[in-house]
Parts: structure tokens; C-alpha cells; sequence
């Protein structure tokens, strides 16, 4: 079998591992104990179909399997498939399941549940853009089945190891309907659902039955730990005393205001990395006035992100177009194209000008033809905490070019959704994909308006860029069309890049395995679960 992949290396970070007072201490692996995880984000919903947020297919990703992983070199590696092969044009993958697999409520994994799940997820109205076009799921037999495609796949494999196709139980689905991810969660990961109480906290217990992990980990299963405890704080100071005082703890999210509390914590253990994807305010290139693309450039002149990076102390980096340096495919060009945004406060005045705007006795702008007023709504979600102080600061900063902007905070679930009813003017957010056709079509394909495309964008051209980004055969010519679609978000204005987030997790001293962790670019769930372990 021949697998072809590219992987970025120099565009990723190498995870930096602090680790005081263990530097050569060596402990056995045992089972046994609780591992808890302080968050400020809560889940919506645990199954990886029914839902957009990061906290959700995080903690989805400690219960479910995928066909594929990456590895620590960002090469394919067999999860839940034993094998695969691909036709010469691409349009044909042959997977063969590792046999005696089971999912938590101990029936078999097989290629009817590949093909009943694949087909339940094309028909999900969440991640359309995680799923790749399928034609056809044809099952061979009890372990193999083949995925067949209109169109050349190159990156497949990619594509399958996105947390949004692990493999669900039909048996529960049918079961539990609209409440499976509430009720209950099953798939055949290393963890399986035990409760979920919205708003407060998820809790897994270990599936001694898993020993099918990926290869290049040290431990394919069973996990160390009998129980996971995802605990939900808002408040992030209170989180952070909980994670100082507890046993067997992590803190997924380090938050800036209390990073010097935490790394003055004897033996506390830290890895930090550069998030793949951004954090972005968006417009609505459906509503007025933001049609218009003078008032979209304005605004974006407007804005100073260097002043954003300032409150992050050191927590983020410069965004300089809608993908970042740790997403395969990144193009290095965007760091120094011309179309970027800048800040020029004069500029974005004059543009507003130019556009038939001109200043009322209070400041705002008011559009001449219309007597209507620069101002506007700015939707975000309520949490984490620590970053809805960027919002006051961007409201400011427009407030000084004249323009007035409200902010509208809502729960990240019940944002996800009203984002696709398209009645938001301004939307600040952010992605996490680990490739960036991947994230660019989660941003802006036509086929997500209504969903995960926040600007209501519909635009041929970024069709074609994306198509050709995920599908094309040539290599270069999918680098270039990411190049392509990156250009065109910019010279547009539809998006406002603003930093990409430099995580800190942190773990107390007594959670064993961290080095098996950092070690990975992408510090994926699934190395989490099956190498942390209690010393």
C-alpha cells in the first residue's frame, strides 16, 4: 500500500516542555485514580455530528476513534482501519477494519457502522465541511468497504481523521435519536460516556476493552486512568485555584491573567503550542452596509492588532490572513502580502468619506443617502472569560474612526446556531482545522452558509480555489489554490485575521506521561487520555 502525504514540518512549532523538579525522575505507569480538566468553555453536545465547538469535539475526541491518525511526524497511521489502498485517479479508497473491534455498548465495529455513520454524517446540517463529497459507501464484507468519489481525493486520509467521522454505534444512535451526545455517547474510543450534566461537567470512565490505539503511542490501551472528569468553570480565577489545589489535574487553557500563578507552582508541568486555525472578526457581506467593500476595508484599517497581541502578553501570535503557520498547507506568502490588513486610522476615515459617509455631531458616521448611523452589533460568545476584554478593545478603537459598535455576548451552543440564521452584523470568533483547505472550507464555502460561513459569503471563486485545494491531484497546485483562496479572503475584506492563540496546558505534578504529549505537534485527545497517567 502506497499513501501519499505532505506534511509542513518548518511551518510547525516544537512544543516547548517545562517540566520542574521531574527532569529525571522515572515512574511506572499504573492504572487506576481520576484525571480532572478545569475548562471556561463548556460542551453543547458530545456527538461529533451534532455539533461545531471546539470544547465539545475535544472532549468527543477522548471517547471516540477515527479510521486514521496522524502521527508525531504528521504521517498517516492506522486507528480503527487496519489498511488502505487508493485507485491511480484517486476517486477509489479500499479500507480494511482492524478485526475484533467493539464500541462501548459491546457490539462490533464493522463496515455497516462505517457506512451507517458516514452516510448519518453527510446528512448532518454541523461540519458539512469536514466531510468529504462521497459518492458511494460500498461495504465488501465485515471488515472492508470502499468510499467512492466524483472527484480525485489526495487528502482523504486527512479528511477521515477529523474528530467529526469518528465511528458511531448504530445500535445507540437508533436508541437514543436526537439525545445521543446528551444522554449517552457511543463510539469505541478510550474513554466511554458515564454522564453529562450541560453546564457543569462531563465525566468518562475508562473502556477496558480499547487496545486498538494508534501504533507510535507507547500505550494503545487500555488508558491509565479509571475516570476523566471535565469540569466547567466560568470564572477563570476560580479555575485556576481549583487546578492549584487539586490532585491528578489539568488545565486544558492556561488563561494570560494567571499564567504567573501557575508557572510559580512547584513541579507544575507545562506545554505550550500555536493553536492550528485563528481568531477572526467577521462581516456579514449579506447585510448592510457591509456589501460594500470600502466600508469593510475601512473598518479593517481600523482596527489595531498589534494592541490586541499587547493584552495577551506573549498568549498569541499576529494573524496575517484566515490560516495559520501550524496548519498543513500554510502558505508562508501571507505573512508578507500586500492585500493584508493594516491599521491607518486616517485611511479608514477616508475611505468611509469616499464612500458617502460623512461624521454627526457625536462622531459616528452617518451614510449621506440614508441618514443611517455607523453602528453597529458585534456577536461573540461569553466564554472563555479571558477573552472578551479583545471586544471592549476593538469597540474602542472603532469608536475612534467613527464608529459605534454594541456588543452582544452569547453561549457558545446558542451562537453556533444563530450565526446561520445570517441577522449578526460583526462576528468575532475563531477555528481550530489542522489543514487549511479544511479550514478555509469550514469558513467559507457556499455550502455553509446558513452554517459555520458566519459572512454569508457566496462566491464562485472561493468554490473553485477550495475545490481544487482538496482535490487536485498535483500537490503545488493545492498549495497554490490555498495561496489563491487566502488572497481573495484578503483582497475582499470579508475577514479581519487577528492572532492565533498561543495555548498553555498545564498539568500538577502528579499526572504522569506529559512528555508523550508534547511531543506531538498537534497535542491531540487521544495521546492525552492513553499516556497521562497518576504517579
Amino acid at each position: 500500500m502506497e499513501t501519499r502525504f505532505r506534511s509542513i514540518v518548518c511551518c510547525l512549532l516544537v512544543s516547548a516542555l517545562m517540566i520542574a523538579g521531574f527532569g529525571l525522575c522515572v515512574f511506572a505507569q499504573q492504572r487506576g485514580g481520576t484525571l480532572t480538566y478545569y475548562r471556561n468553555d463548556p460542551p453543547d453536545n458530545l456527538d461529533p455530528q451534532r455539533t461545531t465547538l471546539v470544547p465539545a469535539l475535544e472532549i468527543t475526541e477522548m471517547m471516540s476513534a477515527t479510521l486514521v491518525q496522524y502521527d508525531r511526524s504528521l504521517r498517516p497511521v492506522p486507528y480503527l482501519a487496519e489498511s488502505w489502498e487508493s485507485s491511480a485517479d484517486g476517486k477509489t479508497w479500499r479500507f480494511t477494519l482492524k478485526p475484533g473491534l467493539l464500541f462501548h455498548d459491546g457490539t462490533s465495529v464493522d463496515a455497516e457502522a462505517v457506512k451507517f455513520t458516514f452516510e448519518r454524517g453527510m446528512d448532518s446540517a454541523y461540519l458539512t465541511s469536514a466531510w468529504p463529497a462521497i459518492k458511494e459507501i460500498v461495504v465488501v464484507d465485515d471488515l472492508t468497504f470502499e468510499l467512492l468519489f466524483d472527484a480525485p481525493q489526495p487528502e482523504l486520509l486527512l479528511a477521515l481523521s477529523h474528530e467529526a467521522l469518528s465511528i458511531l454505534s448504530p445500535a445507540a444512535v437508533e436508541e437514543y435519536g436526537d439525545d445521543h451526545g446528551i444522554l449517552d455517547m457511543v463510539s469505541c474510543g478510550p474513554y466511554r460516556f458515564d454522564k453529562f450534566i450541560p453546564g457543569d461537567r462531563v465525566e468518562l470512565v475508562r473502556f477496558d476493552e480499547f487496545t486498538w490505539g494508534p501504533e507510535f503511542l507507547e500505550n494503545e490501551g487500555p488508558g491509565y486512568f479509571d475516570r476523566i472528569v471535565i469540569q466547567y468553570i466560568p470564572e477563570v480565577l476560580a479555575s485556576v485555584l481549583e487546578f492549584q489545589r487539586g490532585d491528578h489535574c489539568v488545565l486544558r487553557y492556561v488563561p494570560v491573567s494567571e499564567r504567573d500563578s501557575v508557572l510559580s507552582m512547584e513541579g507544575v508541568q507545562v506545554v505550550d503550542a500555536i493553536e492550528p486555525g485563528i481568531k477572526y472578526l467577521n462581516f456579514n457581506v449579506s447585510k448592510w452596509p457591509f456589501t460594500d467593500e470600502l466600508i469593510r476595508r475601512a473598518i479593517t484599517l481600523g482596527i489595531n492588532r498589534e494592541e490586541l497581541l499587547s493584552y495577551w502578553e506573549g498568549g498569541a501570535v499576529l494573524a496575517y490572513g484566515p490560516i495559520s503557520s501550524t496548519q498543513l498547507y500554510y502558505w508562508p506568502g501571507v505573512e508578507t502580502y500586500e492585500g493584508g490588513p493594516k491599521y491607518d486610522p486616517v485611511e479608514a476615515e477616508n475611505l468611509f468619506i469616499q464612500a458617502g459617509w460623512e461624521k454627526g455631531a457625536d462622531g459616528i458616521f452617518v451614510e449621506t443617502a440614508t441618514g443611517k448611523r455607523a453602528s453597529f452589533e458585534l456577536w461573540r460568545p461569553s466564554s472563555p472569560a479571558n477573552d472578551v476584554p479583545t471586544s471592549e478593545i476593538i469597540k474602542e478603537q472603532l469608536r475612534q474612526i467613527g464608529v459605534d459598535v454594541q456588543i452582544l455576548m452569547m453561549e457558545p451552543g446558542t451562537l453556533s446556531q444563530a450565526r446561520g440564521e445570517g441577522r449578526h452584523e460583526l462576528f468575532q470568533w475563531g477555528y481550530k482545522w489542522t489543514d487549511a483547505p479544511g479550514g478555509l472550507a469550514f469558513l467559507y464555502s457556499s455550502a455553509n452558509i446558513g452554517r459555520s460561513n458566519s459572512n454569508h459569503w457566496n462566491s464562485p471563486e472561493m468554490d473553485a480555489f477550495l475545490e481544487t485545494a482538496r482535490t487536485s491531484l498535483d500537490a503545488e497546485e493545492r498549495y497554490a489554490a490555498v495561496a489563491n483562496a487566502v488572497k481573495l479572503v484578503l483582497d475582499e475584506a470579508v475577514t479581519i485575521p487577528l492572532w492565533s492563540s498561543v495555548t498553555q496546558w498545564a498539568a500538577t505534578p502528579d499526572v504522569g506521561g506529559v512528555e508523550a504529549l508534547a511531543a506531538h505537534p498537534w497535542h491531540p485527545y487521544f495521546v492525552e487520555v492513553l499516556e497521562l497517567y497518576a504517579r
